[in-house]
C-alpha cells in the first residue's frame, strides 16, 4: 500500500521531518551570533548539550531585552525544523523544554505572525499530549493552554482546523518512519532507537484514535486512514509489544485504545469502504498475536497489571460488536471469536488464566460481565463453534480455572469477587444448558472448593465483616444449588457422620466447620436442623464415637447463630457433657457449655458441680476458665457450689496466681477471709494496683483499719501514690485514716526520683498539710550535716555566718531527698499559700543553693534541673518578696506573719537560725532595693535594740543597708561606734571566741560600702589593732576553736586595706604574722577552706602593697600548693568551695613571682604535682613556675653540657646526655580524650608539651638531637600532630578569627589564657604547639605530613600552614639570618650573605681569588612541610662530589636532624673555609664538618684516611664489621 506523502511535515515551503538526516536547519543563516551557537548545539547528538541549550534559549526569551532576531522568519523556520527532532528526543527533559520553547516562540512572535508556521508545528505540539511520559504530556498541555489563553475549547478545535496536517503526521510516524530513520545507529544504542520509534508510533496511534472520532472535513483523508488501518505492521505490534524481549505495554495499551475507539460504535466504521474486512483483519490479528502465558506464583503475572482490565474491556467490546444492530448493516455475520479462528477458545482460556495480576478485585466483575455478553451474543451468531454452552467439557475448563484462582487468592476481597464470578459463570451455563444434571459435578466442585479454601484461610479480626460477606455469597450459591440439586450435600453429610463415628475423614476438620457456618447463614434452615438433629442423636446414643468435637462445633454454631437446632436434644447433650471431659478432650465441652449459657438457659447446679469435679480430676489448669465462664451467668455461693467456693478460698492464699485465677479471686473480694488473703498477697506493684482498682468498685467497702500495720497494705498505699490521678485510687485513699496516709506519703516522697511529676499528688491533697511536719523535721536533720566552714567561703550572710552556732562538720553527705521534697512542695505552694508550706519552700530553695555549692561535682548529674527547681520555687513564692514593705519588717501586725516567724527563729533558733536569717535577708534586700534615702531616714529602725536582742537581725540590716553607709545618714553612726567600742572591751580569754567573734563580724559589715569611707577613726582603729594583737598573743590563739576568729580577722584586715588609705606599720606586721600563721594552720587543718580562702584574699592585697617580708609568705604559699595531704583532701571533696580556693590560688600566683631558688628546691615536687593533681588551676600554677624555671636552668645546663662534652674522652662521650624529665615523658605518652571535656588528663598532656618545647629554646644542636631521639622512640610526635587536627578544625574561618590565631600562635602564657573558655584555650594551645613543632621538629612534622592519606585533611593542613604558620616561621628565620649576617661575615672576609625576603631565599657567596662560589637556600611557602631547596649554582676549586656532599650535609641539617637554616648556612660556610684552610675531609661523607660540627678525627692506621666518628659508626653498623670502609683493614681505635 502506498501513500501520497513523502515524510515532509512542512506546509510552508520548507522541509520538516521526524527523521535525523533531512529537514535540518542551517544555523549560519541566523543574524544573531548567540542564536547561531544555540541552534548548532540543538543539532548535537548529546541530549545533555541539547538540554543546556534549550534552557539558555528559554533564558533568552525571558530576558528583559530579547534579541529581535528571535522574531525573524529564518529563526522561526529553523526552530520549527529542529522542533520536530527535539519533540521525539530520547531525553524526557529535552522533550519538555522543546514544548515550552515552542510556547515561548508563539508568545513572543504573536498569534498572527506565527500562524503561518502552525501547520508545520501544531501536529508536533499535539503529539506531545500523547507522550508515554506523563511529565512530558503534562508540560505539553500546559504550554498549549498558556499559548491559547487557557481556553480548552480552542485546543479541541485545533484537531479540526489542522486535521489534514495531523493525519499527515500520523501516517508519517506510523507508516513512513522506522527506527533506523528516526535515530542514527552510529550514535544511538539499538534499544534506545527502538524505544524512540515505538514511542512515536504509540503517540501517533493515540492521535489516530482521537482523529477517527472526528468527522473528516476532507473525504480523501478517510481513505488514507483506512489504508493505514489495513497495514499489517500496526496489528503486528500486538505481538511485539507483549513479547518478553520487546515488551512495551504502553504501545499495547495504545493499540487497545484504538480498537475500542474503532469498534465501540459500528457507525464509525461506516465511513470506511471495507469495514467488514477491517473487523476480520483485526479479529485474526488479535487472536494470533495477543498471547499471554500465565506463570506460576502469586506475583508472577503482576507485570501485566497495567493492561489486564483494559484487555478484558476490549474483549467485551469486540465480542459485543458483531451482535450490534449497526454491525448487521455492515454485513458482519460472524463474531470476533469465530473470525479469530480455531485458536480462539484456547486464547480465551489463556487470558482467563492470567487472573487479576494483583491489580483489583473488580477484575472478576469484568470477567463475569464478559461471559454474560458472550452468552447473550451467542444466540445471535450462526454456527458458533467457538464455545458450546451445552458442552460440559468447555465449562469444566472455565470453572476449574476460576476455582484455582479462588483457591490461590490471598486477600479476602479477591476471594469474595472471584467466588461471585464463579457463581455468575456457573449460573450463565446453568441457564443456557439443556442438561441440568450434567452440571451437578461442577456445582459440587465449586461448593467443596469453597469450604476447603475457607478452611485454609486465617481470618483477621479487622476484616470480620468481609468474611461474613464471603459466607453469605457461598450460602446464597448453596441455596440455589439445593433448589436444583436437593441431594448435592448428601455425600458431604455422609462424610461428616463418618468422621464423627470413626475419626477418619475425606476432608480437613475445618472444612466441616466452615460448612456449618455457611449452612447456618442460609435462609432455609431445614437442612441445618436435620443435620444437627442427626448429629446430636449420634453423639448421645453412640458412646463409641471417635470425634464428637465436630458435632459439638455444629451445635455451637447453631446456638450462636440462633438457628433451628432441636433445643430438647441440646439440653440432653448438655446434661451428658461432663461425661465427655477427658484429659485430652477438655476445651470443646467447655466451649459448647459456654455457647449454651449464652442462650440464657441455665443448667441445673448438679451439672455444674459434676463438670467442676471432672475438670478437677483430669485438668486442673482448665478449672479457672471454667469458673470464670460459669460466674458470668450464675452467682456462685457456698450453699449451691461448696467445692467451687473452697477452691476459690484456697486460691486467695496463693502468692502467685495466673490472670484467670486472679479474676476469680477478685470476684469474691466481698468474702472477709478472701479479702484478708488478698491483702497479704499484694507483694508486687501489679497486685497492689489490682487491689486498689477492685476495692474501689466495692459498694460495701471492707474497713482497712485493722490492716494498718500490715506491710502489704503499706505497699499497696505506696504504689497508689504513683497513680493518684486515677479516681479509683483517690476513692481508695479517701477510705484510709489520715495518719496512715501521712506516713505513707512521707516515705513515698523521700524515696521518689527527682524526675517524678508530683502535680497529681498535690492536686489530690490541695490545701492539706499532711506530711509537712515530717518534711520539716527531715530538713532540720539535713541542715545539721552542712559544712558550715565551707559555706563561710560564700553564702548570703557572708562573714555573719559566724553569728550562727551550728555543729561543725566536714561531711559532704548531703540529703538528696530534700530536692525531691522541694519538687513536691513546689506543686503544693502553687495551690496553697499556707505559711508553713511557704516557709518550707523558702528553706528548701536555700538548701538547694547549699546542696549545689557543697556537693561533690562528680555526684551532681542534673545541676541545671536542680537550679530550675530553685528558680521555680522562688517564682511561685514571689509575692512573699514583692508584697513586703519596710513597715512590715519593722512592725509585726499578724501572728501568722512570715516575717515575724523568721525574726523569732533568728532569736530562738527553734528551726535553724542560719536559714531563717538568709530568707529574712532576701526579703529585706528586696525592701531596701527600692528604698530611697529619705524613706530610710524617716524610718523607725532601732539598731541599738537589735544589737542586744537579735544580733543576727542587725547583721541582716547592716548588709542590706550598706548603700547608705557612705551617705550623710547618721543612723549608722551610733551602732558603728558601739560595735567598734565593744571590740575594745573583749579582753578575757573566755570572751574572745564568743563576744569577740560577734563584734568583729558585725564590724566587717561596715567595710562593705559602695565607696570607701571612714568606718573607724584612726585613733580608735589603732586601739582595735592593739586589742587584736593581744588576742593573737593569747593562750588560745593557736587552738582549733580560734580558727574561726582567724577567718574573721583575715576578712577584717582585707576590709581595712581596701578602705583605709594609711595604715600603721604595726598593722602590716600583724597582717604578715596572721598570714604566715594562717598558712601554717591551713597545712594541718585541711578541712578549713574558709581559713585558706580568706587568708589567700588577704595575701593578694598585701602583695600588691609590696610589704617587706612578703618573700617568706611566697615560700609558705608554695608549700601550701605542694601539700599532698591537702590535695588528696581537696580531690575527695571537689566541690565549688574547692574551685573558689583554687581559682584564688591561681590569681595569687599570677601576681606573685616565686624566686628560682625556692622553686628549684621544690622542682621534683612540682613535677610530681603536675603528674598527679587533677585540679586544672593548680596544674596551671605548676606549669607557669616550671616554664620559667626550665628557661633559667637551661642556660646553665647548656654551658655545663658543652664543657662536659669537651672534657670527656672518646669512651665517655655518651655518658653525659640531655634528658627530658621522666614525668613529662609519662604525661605525653597517654591516651587523651576530646578537649570538649574538662578532663585534667587533657590539660596535663598539653601543658607537658609546653614544658618539653621550653627545653628546646636556645640550646645546642646536639642537645636538641638528644631530646628528639628520646621522644622519637616513643612515637609521641605523630600522636601529637594527629591530635591537633582531630580537635581543631583549621578550615573553620570563623573559629580561626574568634581565636585570634595571628596574635596567639607564636606565644603562650599559662597565666594569661587565650579565649573565653578552657575549650578555646585548648584550641589556641594546640595551634601554638603546632607552631613550636614547625620551629623545632621540622623533620618529624614533614614525615608525618607526607604520610597522611586523607587528601581532604592534607589540603586543610596545607592551606592553614601556608596561610597562618609558615609565613611567621619563614619571617622569623629570615630575620634571624639578617641579624646574624654581620657577625658571620666579620669572621670571614671572603664571605657574603644575602637575604631576599621577597622570594624567601638565602645566598652564601664566597669570593676566592676573584672567583665566586655560591650556595642558595630557597625556603618553600609551606616550610617545613616541604624541604628547603639547597643548591650550588657556582663552584670553584672543589671536586663535584665534595661540593655535592657539602650541599647535602647542609640539606640534612634541616631536613633530617631538625637543625635551623642558620645552622645549615654556618655548616656550609665552615666546610668551605676549612677546605681552603687545608683540612682533610671525611672519606665517607666528603664533608669536613659533620652535622654535629665535629671534624674527621678517626684515622685508619693502614690507609691513613680520616673519618667522622658518626660516619664510621654508621658504616660499622650497616656492614656488620669493624673494618676500614676503604682498605678493609681492621680498624684500630687506639691509634
Amino acid at each position: 500500500m502506498s501513500f501520497q506523502f513523502n515524510g515532509d511535515l512542512g506546509h510552508d515551503g520548507f522541509l520538516v521531518t521526524l527523521n535525523y538526516f533531512a529537514g535540518l536547519p542551517d544555523p549560519s543563516v541566523l543574524s544573531d551570533a548567540n542564536l547561531v551557537i544555540l541552534f548548532k548545539s540543538l543539532l548535537k547528538k548529546d541530549s545533555i548539550t541539547k538540554e543546556k541549550s534549550l534552557n539558555e534559549l528559554i533564558e533568552v526569551f525571558d530576558s528583559a531585552q530579547a534579541p529581535v532576531a528571535l522574531k525573524d522568519d529564518l529563526t522561526i523556520i529553523s526552530w520549527v525544523q529542529v522542533y520536530a527532532k527535539l519533540a521525539t528526543d530520547n531525553s524526557r527533559t529535552v522533550r519538555i523544554l522543546a514544548h515550552q520553547t515552542q510556547a515561548k516562540f508563539l508568545q513572543l512572535v504573536g498569534g498572527k505572525s506565527f500562524s503561518k508556521y502552525l501547520k508545520s508545528s501544531i501536529p508536533i505540539w499535539l503529539f506531545g499530549l500523547f507522550d508515554n511520559d506523563r511529565l512530558v504530556a503534562t508540560a505539553s498541555y500546559k504550554s498549549l493552554l498558556l499559548s491559547f489563553q487557557n481556553d480548552k475549547d480552542k485546543i479541541d478545535k485545533l484537531w479540526i482546523l489542522f486535521y489534514e496536517q495531523i493525519v499527515t503526521f500520523i501516517i508519517t510516524g506510523i507508516a513512513l518512519e522506522t527506527s533506523e530513520s528516526l535515530s542514527d545507529k552510529r550514535y544511538t544504542k539499538e534499544s534506545d532507537s527502538i524505544g524512540k520509534y515505538e514511542r512515536v508510533v504509540g503517540g501517533c496511534l493515540n492521535m489516530l484514535n482521537k482523529v477517527i472520532q472526528i468527522e473528516s472535513p476532507k473525504k480523501g483523508l478517510t481513505g488514507d486512514i483506512e489504508t493505514l488501518l489495513f497495514m499489517d505492521n500496526i496489528w503486528d505490534y500486538l505481538s511485539t509489544s507483549l513479547n518478553s524481549d520487546t515488551l512495551n505495554l504502553a504501545l499495547f495499551k495504545s493499540i487497545l485504545a484504538l480498537l475500542k475507539g474503532l469498534f465501540k460504535e459500528p457507525s464509525l466504521l461506516a465511513q470506511f469502504k471495507d469495514p467488514k474486512g477491517l473487523f476480520k483483519l483485526v479479529s485474526k490479528k488479535f487472536i494470533k498475536n495477543v498471547k499471554l502465558k500465565s506463570k506460576s506464583g502469586p506475583n508472577s503475572n503482576v507485570i501485566y497489571s497495567s493492561i489486564i482490565l483494559q484487555l478484558w474491556d476490549i474483549l467485551i467490546v469486540l465480542t459485543e460488536f458483531g451482535a450490534l444492530s449497526n454491525a448487521k448493516e455492515l454485513k458482519i455475520k460472524k463474531s470476533f471469536w469465530q473470525l479469530g479462528g480455531s485458536k480462539s477458545f484456547s486464547r480465551l482460556i489463556e487470558y482467563l488464566k492470567m487472573g487479576p495480576c494483583n491489580l483489583d478485585p473488580a477484575y472478576y466483575s469484568i470477567v463475569g460481565h464478559f461471559f454474560e455478553v458472550l452468552a447473550k451474543n451467542h444466540s445471535h451468531i450462526e454456527d458458533d463453534e467457538f464455545l458450546d454452552f451445552n458442552n460440559v467439557d468447555d465449562l469444566e475448563i472455565i470453572i476449574k480455572t476460576l476455582c484455582k484462582q479462588f483457591q490461590s487468592a490471598l486477600a479476602i476481597d479477591y476471594r469474595i469477587k472471584s467466588f461471585e464470578c464463579l457463581a455468575r459463570v456457573f449460573k450463565i451455563f446453568e441457564e443456557t444448558t439443556n442438561d441440568l444434571q450434567s452440571l451437578k459435578p461442577l456445582a459440587k466442585l465449586i461448593i467443596i472448593t469453597a469450604f476447603e479454601t475457607l478452611a485454609k484461610s486465617k481470618p483477621i479480626a479487622s476484616q470480620a465483616s468481609k468474611y461474613l460477606a464471603m459466607n453469605s455469597s457461598i450460602a446464597l450459591f448453596l441455596e440455589g444449588l439445593l433448589n436444583s440439586y436437593s441431594d448435592i450435600l448428601d455425600d458431604f453429610n455422609s462424610s461428616l457422620i463418618k468422621h464423627i463415628e470413626t475419626g477418619t475423614s475425606d476432608y480437613p476438620p475445618l472444612t466441616y466447620q466452615n460448612y456449618f457456618k455457611v449452612l447456618a447463614t442460609c435462609n432455609n434452615q431445614e437442612t441445618f436442623g436435620k443435620l444437627s438433629s442427626q448429629v446430636i442423636d449420634l453423639i448421645v446414643e453412640d458412646d463409641s464415637i471417635k470425634c464428637p468435637e465436630i458435632g459439638f462445633q455444629l451445635v455451637s454454631i447453631g446456638l450462636k447463630e440462633s438457628r433451628s437446632v432441636p433445643k430438647d436434644k441440646v439440653v440432653e447433650l448438655i446434661e451428658m457433657l461432663p461425661m465427655f471431659v477427658e484429659a485430652d478432650f477438655v476445651q470443646p465441652p467447655i466451649d459448647l457449655l459456654s455457647d449454651f449459657l449464652g442462650t440464657g438457659t441455665v443448667p441445673n447446679n448438679e451439672i455444674i458441680n459434676d463438670f467442676y469435679l471432672k475438670l478437677s480430676m483430669v485438668d486442673q489448669s482448665s478449672v479457672p476458665k471454667f469458673i470464670l465462664l460459669i460466674s458470668q451467668h450464675i452467682h456462685l455461693n457456698q450453699t449451691s457450689f461448696p467445692e467451687i467456693e473452697d477452691y476459690v478460698s484456697k486460691l486467695s492464699e496463693k502468692s502467685s496466681l495466673s490472670q484467670d485465677e486472679n479474676k476469680i479471686v477478685y470476684q469474691h473480694i466481698d468474702d472477709p477471709i478472701i479479702f484478708a488473703n488478698i491483702i497479704k498477697s499484694c507483694s508486687s506493684v501489679e497486685k497492689a494496683n489490682e487491689f486498689i482498682t477492685n476495692y474501689s468498685r466495692l459498694e460495701n467497702k471492707v474497713s482497712l483499719s485493722e490492716y494498718k500495720d500490715d506491710e502489704s497494705l503499706k505497699l499497696i498505699i505506696q504504689n497508689g501514690w504513683k497513680s493518684i490521678e486515677r479516681p479509683e485510687v483517690q476513692s481508695f485513699f479517701d477510705s484510709i485514716e489520715s495518719d496512715i496516709i501521712e506516713e505513707s506519703l512521707f516515705k513515698f516522697i523521700v524515696n521518689a526520683s527527682f524526675s517524678m511529676d508530683f502535680n497529681p499528688i498535690a492536686n489530690y491533697l490541695k490545701s492539706s498539710k499532711i506530711g509537712i511536719l515530717r518534711f520539716n523535721e527531715l530538713l532540720q536533720q539535713s541542715l545539721q550535716t552542712l559544712d558550715i566552714n565551707s559555706l563561710a567561703v560564700s553564702n548570703p550572710l557572708q562573714q555573719n555566718i559566724a553569728l550562727v552556732t551550728m555543729p561543725t562538720t566536714s561531711s559532704s553527705e548531703l540529703d538528696g531527698s530534700i530536692l525531691v521534697i522541694g519538687k513536691f512542695v513546689l506543686e503544693l505552694v502553687r495551690i496553697s499559700k499556707d505559711r508553713d508550706l511557704v516557709l518550707l519552700g523558702l528553706f528548701i530553695s536555700e538548701y538547694i543553693n547549699d546542696y549545689l555549692f557543697l556537693k561533690s561535682k562528680a555526684e551532681i548529674k542534673n545541676d541545671e534541673e536542680i537550679l530550675n527547681l530553685k528558680t521555680e520555687i522562688i517564682g511561685a513564692l514571689h509575692y512573699v518578696f514583692e508584697q513586703t514593705q519596710l513597715e512590715d519588717v519593722l512592725s509585726i501586725n499578724s501572728s501568722d506573719s512570715i516575717i515575724e516567724w523568721l525574726s523569732e527563729d533568728m532569736k530562738s533558733g527553734q528551726f535553724n537560725k542560719f536559714y531563717s536569717a538568709r530568707v529574712y535577708k532576701h526579703i529585706v534586700d528586696r525592701v531596701f532595693e527600692n528604698l530611697t534615702f529619705q524613706a530610710f531616714e524617716d524610718s523607725s529602725i532601732n539598731f541599738n535594740q537589735m544589737v542586744n536582742s537579735n544580733p543576727l537581725q542587725l547583721a541582716v540590716f547592716l548588709q542590706c543597708g550598706s548603700k547608705f553607709f557612705n551617705t550623710k545618714s547618721s543612723k549608722f553612726d551610733r551602732i558603728r561606734n558601739y560595735v567598734a567600742a565593744e571590740i575594745l572591751g573583749v579582753r578575757r580569754t573566755d570572751q574572745i571566741l564568743k563576744e569577740g567573734t560577734k563584734w568583729v563580724s558585725l564590724l566587717i559589715n561596715f567595710f562593705n560600702a559602695e565607696e570607701p569611707y571612714e568606718v573607724v577613726p584612726p585613733h580608735r582603729l589603732a586601739m582595735i589593732i592593739n586589742q587584736i594583737s593581744q588576742w593573737l598573743d593569747s593562750d588560745i590563739a593557736y587552738d582549733e576553736e580560734f580558727i574561726s576568729m582567724r577567718v574573721q580577722l583575715a576578712q577584717l584586715f582585707t576590709g581595712l586595706i581596701n578602705n583605709v588609705p594609711e595604715l600603721l606599720d604595726k598593722f602590716w606586721e600583724m597582717s604578715l604574722r596572721l598570714v604566715n600563721d594562717n598558712l601554717s594552720i591551713c597545712e594541718s587543718e585541711l578541712g578549713r577552706l574558709d581559713l585558706r580562702y580568706f587568708t589567700l584574699k588577704l595575701i593578694l592585697l598585701v602583695n600588691k602593697k609590696e610589704v617587706e617580708g612578703i618573700d617568706e609568705v611566697k615560700e609558705e604559699l608554695l608549700e601550701l600548693v605542694l601539700n599532698k595531704d591537702m590535695i588528696e583532701k581537696d580531690i575527695k571533696i571537689n566541690n565549688q568551695p574547692i574551685d573558689l580556693v583554687h581559682s584564688l590560688i591561681q590569681r595569687l600566683f599570677n601576681q606573685v613571682e616565686i624566686p628560682a631558688r625556692i622553686a628549684n628546691e621544690k622542682i621534683n615536687q612540682l613535677y610530681e604535682l603536675l603528674a598527679t593533681c587533677d585540679f586544672i588551676p593548680l596544674q596551671r600554677i605548676v606549669v607557669s613556675i616550671l616554664q620559667k624555671l626550665i628557661l633559667v636552668n637551661q642556660q646553665d645546663f647548656v654551658v655545663e653540657y658543652q664543657l662536659s662534652k669537651s672534657k670527656l674522652s672518646e669512651d665517655e662521650e655518651n655518658s653525659y646526655l640531655a634528658v627530658l624529665n621522666e614525668t613529662l615523658i609519662k604525661n605525653i605518652n597517654v591516651y587523651v580524650g576530646d578537649i570538649d571535656s574538662s578532663s585534667p588528663v587533657v590539660s596535663r598532656y598539653l601543658w607537658s608539651w609546653v614544658l618539653i618545647f621550653a627545653h628546646f629554646e636556645d640550646i645546642t644542636f646536639s642537645m636538641k638531637a638528644e631530646y628528639i631521639n628520646q621522644l622519637k622512640e616513643l612515637g609521641v610526635f605523630e600522636r601529637l600532630f594527629d591530635y591537633i587536627f582531630d580537635q581543631v578544625d583549621v578550615s573553620d574561618n570563623k573559629l580561626m578569627a574568634s581565636l585570634s590565631i595571628e596574635t596567639s600562635l607564636q606565644s603562650y602564657d599559662p597565666k594569661s589564657p587565650a579565649g573565653d573558655s578552657l575549650h578555646d584555650e585548648y584550641q589556641v594551645l594546640l595551634l601554638h604547639l603546632y607552631f613550636l613543632s614547625f620551629r623545632f621538629l621540622g623533620s618529624q612534622i614533614q614525615t608525618w605530613y607526607n604520610h597522611i592519606r586523607d587528601r581532604q585533611l592534607k589540603q586543610k593542613i596545607e592551606k592553614f600552614s601556608s596561610a597562618s604558620v609558615s609565613p611567621i616561621l619563614i619571617t622569623k628565620i629570615l630575620d634571624e639570618v639578617s641579624n646574624a649576617k654581620a657577625s658571620i661575615e666579620s669572621k670571614d672576609e671572603n664571605l657574603t650573605i644575602k637575604v631576599n625576603k621577597v622570594i624567601n631565599e638565602i645566598k652564601s657567596v664566597y669570593l676566592i681569588d676573584e672567583f665566586t662560589m655560591e650556595m642558595v637556600i630557597k625556603i618553600p611557602s609551606i616550610y617545613p612541610l616541604e624541604n628547603v631547596n639547597v643548591s650550588g649554582p657556582l663552584r670553584l676549586g672543589v671536586k663535584e662530589n665534595q661540593w655535592k656532599a657539602w650541599l647535602l650535609a647542609s640539606q640534612r641539617v634541616i631536613s633530617l636532624t631538625n637543625g635551623s637554616i642558620m645552622e645549615a648556612v654556618e655548616l656550609f660556610n665552615k666546610n668551605v673555609n676549612l677546605h681552603f684552610s687545608g683540612f682533610e675531609e671525611c672519606a665517607i661523607c666528603y664533608s669536613i664538618l659533620h652535622q654535629d660540627l665535629s671534624l674527621p678525627s678517626k684515622t685508619c692506621t693502614t690507609c691513613n684516611n680520616k673519618f667522622h666518628a658518626a660516619c664510621l659508626y654508621k658504616w660499622f653498623k650497616s656492614s656488620g664489621s669493624s673494618t676500614c670502609p676503604l682498605c678493609r683493614s681492621p680498624f684500630n681505635f687506639k691509634k
